[in-house]
């Protein structure tokens, strides 16, 4: 009985170091962005209506942003608030002045109203910027 408690702390203990572990690995991937040049990101548009549409069906969009710095604009991750939303954009770095297109789709998973977000890490200040999609599935 004793080893069976001994082995099941020590491997809740693994589970908690292991994920503590991972969250300091995307945090400091993430806050890498300020030991970069920064700049500054314009966005066009920071929230995307995709209207009224069957479950059955996809939604695509895009978001507009724009390099209004000095230095190249580099998105370091883009992470969507659910699986149902997938998220395309550019690896490379914008030039000052360029626009560059953060492409979505989202597919339903439920009916009823949606609101999702959206986060782009870049090397801004601050380096956090989001974005919001919502809508309605029938």
């Amino acid at each position: 009985m004793r080893n069976i408690i001994f082995t099941a702390i020590g491997l809740m203990l693994l589970v908690i170091v292991g994920a503590l572990a991972w969250k300091a690995l995307r945090t400091t991937n993430k806050d890498s962005a300020t030991r970069r040049p920064t700049t500054t990101i314009e966005v066009l548009e920071k929230k995307l209506h995709l209207g009224t549409f069957n479950i059955s069906e996809t939604r695509n969009g895009r978001f507009r942003i724009r390099n209004s710095g000095e230095k190249p604009l580099i998105i370091l991750d883009a992470a969507a608030s659910c699986n149902c939303t997938t998220l395309l954009w550019p690896r490379k770095p914008v030039s000052p002045g360029d626009t560059a297109v953060i492409q979505v789709t989202y597919t339903a998973n439920e009916r009823g109203r949606f609101a999702k977000t959206i986060d782009l890490y870049c090397n801004t200040s601050p380096s956090l910027t989001t974005l919001h999609i919502d809508g309605h599935i029938e």
